[in-house]
């Protein structure tokens, strides 16, 4: 089914749990794990923190796991790139599925990655 996912984080509760069913769902299928960060501040040493302490977790868990953070303005374009590149064969990730004005406004990370990508996403929503 799938071999490799690629899981983006931050630091939110959905994030979290995304990463958690990232965690379960690896252990499950055998597979691997991308846990990747992207941040506009090259300084950010919470991003590094985020990625390290979810690295003893996947040890428990008994799953393959990289971490990887990259620098980018555009974090959508950055998790397809790391998908691709990484050779993951699935998206797994957050989102908070706004509706309406506020999903006009705000715009979603989600919705362009999906229309960025060839590879199938699995969303989890809050």
């Amino acid at each position: 089914m799938f071999s490799k996912m690629l899981v983006p984080v931050v630091d939110t509760p959905l994030s979290q749990r995304a990463a958690q069913f990232g965690l379960e769902f690896g252990s499950r299928l055998n597979a691997s794990l991308v846990l990747f960060h992207a941040t506009t501040n090259p300084d950010s040493s919470a991003a590094q923190t985020v990625l390290q302490a979810w690295e003893a977790r996947a040890s428990d868990a008994g799953v393959r796991l990289e971490t990887l953070l990259a620098y980018s303005d555009d974090v959508p374009r950055a998790v397809v790139d790391a998908a691709q590149v990484n050779g993951c064969d699935l998206i797994l990730m957050g989102t908070h599925a706004r509706e309406g004005l506020p999903r006009l406004l705000l715009g979603s990370v989600a919705e362009r990655v999906l229309h960025l990508t060839p590879l199938p996403i699995m969303l989890l929503r809050d």
